[in-house]
């Protein structure tokens, strides 16, 4: 019989993780990007860039609780309207995110 794994591996979590100093690009607000962005900020991460088609207000503020609650420094975030298909979209997303940060160490999509 299969066995399927339903919680996270201690070698993966989140908390053991040290993204200090590091940006990450997560465009998508639903479950998904949500879960990476918290992720990332339980695991430290400086300086996030949120890209989504939606308004993204309800995904800022679990980012910060999540590095809040993980003792981590404070993440600077950065929310950015960006239509997928559309490459223009995605040139002006990525150089605001350029001009912001400088540029990410991350990206997921």
């Amino acid at each position: 019989m299969p066995r399927f794994q339903s919680d996270t591996y201690p070698a993966i979590l989140a908390l053991r993780a040290n993204l200090a100093g590091k940006g990450v690009f997560v465009v998508g607000s639903g479950m998904i990007g949500q879960a990476m962005a918290i992720a990332s900020a339980k695991a430290g991460t400086s300086y996030f860039a949120i890209g989504a088609q939606s308004k993204l207000t309800p995904v800022v503020v679990p980012i910060r609780k999540a590095a809040q609650d993980a003792d981590r420094k404070h993440p600077r975030v950065l929310s950015i309207t960006v239509d997928t298909s559309s490459a223009a979209s995605i040139g002006n997303a990525a150089a605001l995110v350029q001009a912001s940060y400088g540029g990410i160490n991350y990206s997921s999509n």
